[in-house]
């Protein structure tokens, strides 16, 4: 039987209100990317603190029937580890026997001169 080519203008009108009358499935469906960030929080305490690798938080993941790779969990626990070490106070440079750095013996002995 071969495909119907022509439409009747009521089939248009009705196929309108149908599409019309659709829900917005854009909440219901997340990308891997979007649910990832949804569980940012609870990924970085599970490696961080309890002890998960990113394979294992992978499997616990695949359970649900999520599917994201392993390189995406493990990006997620890095940027934690980098975020806090950006975060940390820089060191004071330490003197040796009450010696200047050279930038500011240099400004001394000019002055002296």
């Amino acid at each position: 039987m071969a495909a119907k080519n022509q439409y009747s203008s009521e089939q248009l009108e009705l196929a309108k209100v149908q599409l019309d009358e659709l829900p917005d499935l854009s909440k219901e469906r997340l990308t891997g990317k979007e649910v990832l960030e949804g569980l940012k929080d609870k990924i970085i305490v599970l490696a961080t603190q309890k002890g998960y690798t990113a394979k294992d938080i992978k499997s616990a993941l695949e359970a649900c029937e999520i599917t994201v790779s392993e390189r995406s969990i493990q990006d997620i626990i890095k940027s934690t580890a980098s975020s806090k070490r950006k975060t940390a106070t820089p060191r004071k440079l330490k003197t040796i026997n009450n010696v200047k750095p050279d930038s500011v013996q240099s400004v001394n002995s000019a002055t002296q001169n």
